[in-house]
C-alpha cells in the first residue's frame, strides 16, 4: 500500500502536496479538508489509502472518502465555531490572538510612559 502511494507521488506531482499532507496527519486528529470550490469539510482523520482518505465528518456523522484528486489542500486541526456558525481556522485564531495581546501590550506601555 506504501508502495502504491510512493509511485503516485513520485510520478509527477499531478495530486500536489495533498497526499503527503494527509500522510503528515496522524489518523483521528481533527482536519479541514478544501475542496477546489472553496468549501471546506471539518472532521477527523479516518483512514489513509493509497487514491484515497476518509474524513468522519463532524457535521454530518458520517465517514466521507475523498480521492486526492478531488481535495485541493488539507489542513491539520481547527478552532471551535465562530459566530456566524461556522469553524475557526487554527492558523487565524493564533494570528488574531497575537495581534490582540500585542496591541494590549503596546497600549499599556503607552499608558505607562505618559503617566511618567
Amino acid at each position: 500500500m506504501r508502495s502504491v502511494f510512493l509511485v503516485l507521488v513520485l510520478c509527477g506531482g499531478l495530486l500536489g502536496g495533498v497526499p503527503e499532507d494527509v500522510q503528515k496527519i496522524a489518523i483521528g486528529q481533527k482536519i479541514i479538508v478544501i475542496l477546489p470550490d472553496g468549501k471546506e469539510q471539518f472532521g477527523r482523520l479516518g483512514r489513509i489509502g493509497a487514491a484515497d482518505f476518509d474524513l468522519n465528518d463532524e457535521a454530518s456523522h458520517q465517514r466521507v472518502t475523498f480521492q486526492y484528486g478531488d481535495v485541493k489542500k488539507v489542513l491539520k486541526g481547527y478552532g471551535g465555531r465562530t459566530i456566524n456558525g461556522g469553524r475557526a481556522h487554527l492558523g487565524r485564531s493564533r494570528v488574531i490572538a497575537i495581534v490582540v495581546v500585542g496591541s494590549l501590550v503596546a497600549l499599556a506601555f503607552i499608558a505607562a510612559v505618559n503617566l511618567k
